[in-house]
């Protein structure tokens, strides 16, 4: 047989068109894109402003820490008594990191089906989170921290909830189990006078902090704008921000020297 000529196609797409397919799988594909764009939306709706306040209680412990030279930790060992006052400062600060990433854990879990890129905040929030989890930027393994993130959850008649600071640090102290899972960010902080740790921090929390003023650029959520950190950065952390982070993986952050460009002094 040969090959249809051009009037028997149009033939065919006249026949398409006129019996109304073309038009019917138009509506279908777009009324299912529009369905897929509002549940996008609802979900992020729904879990940005946890998000938000997450990064922003880390932000500012991190902030906290940079301006005062991670002084908390200086001489804050490690102890093997397990109570709550000997392991406060860790536990605060654990409990931060851990807070944003049990948020984050929870809209994976709620949106396992939902495309996020979708709405335009969620596009934005996978970028940061990809970022945040790559093994350069990270302060500890991918797999560590979603677990970490796992076990602050709790479902509630199919609702999940992050911990409380209380029931964290109750479970920390009681619990063997739950608190091996910890032990590489519990490294990682009693190991802070070693300055690649220090700066491990330090670029971490940057990418959050750029993550926060992005996604509430207004401040509408946070309300405060919490001041940057580069002069504490190495200048191996502000060339991986100015030339790696900022210009291939968040090249869409509103001025990007703020968080890597040495302030100097006018005095």
């Amino acid at each position: 047989m040969g090959s249809l000529t051009e009037p028997t196609w149009l033939k065919i797409l006249i026949a398409l068109f006129s019996g109304g397919l073309l038009v019917k799988l138009f509506e279908y594909f777009y009324i299912q894109k529009v369905v897929d764009r509002k549940s996008a939306t609802q979900l992020i709706n729904k879990n940005l402003d946890p998000i938000i306040k997450a990064a922003n209680d880390l932000v500012g412990k991190i902030s906290y820490l940079a301006r005062s030279d991670f002084g908390d930790f200086k001489d804050n060992k490690r102890t093997e008594e397990l109570e709550l006052s000997a392991w406060f400062t860790y536990l605060d600060t654990i409990y931060l990191f851990t807070q944003l990433w049990a948020r984050i854990q929870i809209l994976r879990l709620e949106g396992l089906y939902i495309n996020l890129s979708l709405n335009k905040h969620g596009a934005r929030l996978l970028d940061f989170i990809d970022a945040l989890e790559t093994r350069k930027n990270g302060i500890v393994k991918r797999a560590w921290q979603r677990g970490m993130g796992e076990l602050l959850i709790e479902q509630i008649n199919d609702k999940y909830y992050s911990m409380t600071f209380a029931e964290f640090a109750d479970n920390f102290l009681s619990d063997a189990e739950f608190r091996r899972w910890f032990d590489p960010l519990v490294s990682l902080l009693e190991n802070l006078k070693y300055r690649k740790n220090r700066q491990k921090i330090l670029l971490y929390g940057v990418i959050v902090h750029a993550m926060l003023n992005t996604i509430d650029e207004k401040h509408q959520v946070t309300r405060r704008k919490i001041e940057c950190w580069p002069n504490k950065l190495s200048g191996k952390s502000r060339n991986d921000l100015k030339f790696l982070i900022f210009k291939e993986h968040l090249n869409f952050v509103k001025i990007p020297e703020q968080y890597y460009l040495v302030q100097h002094n006018n005095e």
